[in-house]
């Protein structure tokens, strides 16, 4: 089991260390969204700061779960990315909805994995 969450970890990890560094280097392709998938993108981009700091979030969530320190602060920083990811594709990009939900599904085995470093979230003061 151990090799299974190291295994998923480091996909995991190593998806959004390697998105976080395209938003900043560009060196792959930009995928074909629909058009108002595109819009959005755009205005990301347009914003000044926007996808800067989605990339940073990336690449610090993704290195905090390649590295195997921090994992579990990478997996908080990473949810609300992968949930923004996930509507994306169901609203704006219907044709690419199989990757976001392996996301969610490795995200999951993660939680689940590391549940006991969460009970503080779910404590009544």
């Amino acid at each position: 089991m151990q090799y299974i969450n190291w295994f998923v970890r480091f996909v995991l990890g190593s998806v959004f260390l390697i998105d976080g560094l395209n938003k900043v280097f560009e060196f792959m392709k930009t995928p074909n969204f629909t058009p108002p998938a595109k819009k959005i993108i755009l205005a990301i981009m347009e914003s000044g700061y926007l996808w800067e700091a989605i990339a940073g979030v990336e690449i610090v969530g993704g290195i905090f779960l390649v590295t195997g320190f921090f994992v579990p602060l990478g997996l908080v920083l990473l949810a609300p990315v992968i949930i923004n990811i996930v509507f994306f594709h169901f609203y704006l990009d219907p044709g690419g909805v199989l990757i976001p939900f392996v996301l969610i599904i490795f995200e999951g085995h993660l939680l689940f994995y590391y549940r006991e470093k969460f009970v503080v979230f779910f404590q009544a003061r």
